[in-house]
């Protein structure tokens, strides 16, 4: 739990007059499975989906790949693979066969005496199942 939690729940307590008893979960973080800890840190993002997957990525390239079931999408850069295939099976309802992710680092960028930096990103390729398709608008 962060500092900033913390203090919102002293803040809160304070202006409510009650008493909150610890949460369990909170108080054995060690005897949780992996798929407790990414279930976890999945409902962290809010529960939602969008959390996790930004946007597709729609290009040439990608248009291409969509033909062998390969999907591609800008994703949260601290999301793992496995938060990757939850959110895209959850989301469009399909079942992700393997996941492959891409960070791309900033790069810097001068135009004229200017100069700064073009921003990094991750992005994430699912393969789905056979029979399968999503829908993504342009």
């Amino acid at each position: 739990m962060s500092i900033v939690q913390t203090l919102k729940k002293k803040i809160v307590r304070k202006e409510t007059g009650k008493e909150e008893a610890p949460s369990s979960a909170s108080a054995t973080p060690g005897h949780m499975n992996e798929a407790d800890r990414i279930g976890e840190s999945v409902q962290e993002k809010k529960g939602q989906a969008t959390a996790v997957l930004r946007k597709p990525r729609v290009t040439e390239k990608t248009a291409e790949l969509g033909i062998e079931r390969i999907y591609t999408f800008d994703v949260d850069p601290k999301a793992s693979k496995h938060e990757v295939r939850l959110a895209v099976e959850k989301m469009y309802g399909v079942n992700a066969v393997s996941v492959r992710t891409i960070t791309v680092h900033r790069k810097k960028r001068t135009r004229g005496k200017l100069e700064g930096w073009k921003k990094g990103y991750k992005k994430a390729l699912v393969k789905i199942k056979e029979g399968q398709t999503i829908e993504i608008s342009s």
